[in-house]
């Protein structure tokens, strides 16, 4: 085994029990966020283990709340079949989806130089602290993280390839898709991918024929929570809505025409920051 093989197994291993004991001793009150995610969950539960016919199930438990797709939950549900119904349960899955993702980043460093990069970018990330946080709360952030972190790797390999190789261009068109259905905001972080294919002059038939097939599979996976946004009634803006309804708390932003975008530009300005925000499209478009 490589010396930095057997490192990231030890880096693994710290978070996974050092998360664990954390979690069993920790005694504060869970967060706003936290509560809503679990109420979400325990919603989707009474669902599926209602007498309701198969399809009346299916058509509540993916629409089980209307701002954030299902997929989490759906895990949730099949995860608490193992551990007995607790929200101190609900949170160790966090810590797996972070332990995944600092693999992802391993790997990904690993891609595009050798190991002791992607040893030593996954040491650092671990440690990041927003990561860190959300790695001991229940909640969609990390599990986003990891869609997020495994379609780069994909894409990455794919590139290798002159993004010519079904297999993996299916792969990433499905990770893409589970990717939308983790949180509605992936969207945002298929911006670099994007932007670098924008910098190619020429694809070969068989590349374009690779890109639509993976195109049209993280459609199909999309749709089964977003074409809701297409039914009659449903404003498709309303995915990126937070609305000023709360008077003059200052929750939520006064400026009316922002309003709609309020959570992507929170996002930005407060868990990206708006300088690497910008630095990113800097090193994007250097030479």
């Amino acid at each position: 085994m490589c010396r930095y093989s057997f490192l990231i197994i030890v880096v693994l291993i710290f978070h996974a029990v050092f998360n664990f004991i954390w979690i069993q001793k920790n005694n504060l009150p869970v967060g706003h966020d936290e509560a809503l995610h679990i109420g979400n969950f325990l919603k989707f539960k009474d669902i599926i283990d209602s007498d309701l016919s198969l399809f009346d199930k299916a058509k509540k438990a993916v629409f089980v709340d209307v701002d954030y797709p299902p997929l989490f939950y759906a895990l949730s549900y099949l995860y608490s079949k193992i551990w007995k119904i607790s929200f101190r349960h609900l949170e160790y899955l966090s810590t797996i989806f972070f332990i995944l993702s600092i693999f992802m980043v391993f790997k990904i460093g690993a891609l595009l130089k050798d190991q002791k990069l992607g040893f030593y970018s996954a040491s650092l990330f671990g440690f990041y602290p927003i990561c860190y946080h959300f790695s001991r709360v229940y909640g969609l952030d990390l599990f986003m993280l990891f869609w997020v972190l495994l379609s780069l790797f994909l894409f990455l390999k794919a590139q290798n390839r002159m993004f010519s190789d079904i297999k993996i261009m299916l792969l990433l068109g499905a990770s893409l898709g589970f990717g939308m259905l983790s949180k509605q905001y992936f969207f945002i972080f298929l911006i670099a991918p994007v932007l670098t294919l924008v910098k190619r002059k020429h694809f070969n038939k068989r590349a374009v024929f690779c890109f639509a097939a993976a195109a049209l599979l993280m459609i199909l996976i999309a749709l089964i929570f977003y074409s809701g946004y297409l039914l009659p009634g449903k404003k498709g803006s309303d995915i990126f809505y937070r609305v000023q309804l709360i008077d003059d708390t200052g929750w939520y932003p006064k400026y009316q025409i922002f309003n709609h975008f309020y959570y992507i530009y929170s996002v930005i300005f407060e868990q990206v920051s708006l300088f690497n925000f910008i630095l990113f499209f800097i090193l994007i478009y250097s030479p």
